[in-house]
């Protein structure tokens, strides 16, 4: 149980340092560009190297234990993905909320 929470960890710290490093150069290419849309696009690009990672594990030929790479890395980093695109949305809605009664107070 402790090594499942090591590797979700260590991918939701890949995803965030990338996410830094694409939102840093997305910031000098156009000031208004949302960090919740790159943090989509991070999670969604880290998400479709995982699975292209799992599927050429799967299908690759070999032993008895052909695939199994793959299966763990389907089943632990895509629910992890789906989790971190659904709270993404969740605080972007909210915020977005919560701006929207800002600027009727103004």
């Amino acid at each position: 149980m402790q090594m499942l929470f090591t590797m979700i960890l260590l991918f939701v710290l890949l995803v965030i340092c990338l996410n830094d490093m694409i939102l840093m150069i997305a910031k000098k290419l156009n000031r208004k560009i949302s960090s919740y849309m790159t943090f989509g696009a991070t999670v969604v690009l880290c998400g479709l190297i995982v699975i292209s990672i799992a599927l050429y594990d799967i299908l690759t030929p070999g032993g008895d234990l052909n695939g199994m790479f793959g299966q763990i890395l389907l089943m632990v980093y895509i629910p992890t993905v789906v989790v971190m695109i659904t709270g993404d949305v969740i605080v972007w809605h909210i915020k977005k909320k919560n701006n929207g009664k800002d600027a009727d107070k103004e």
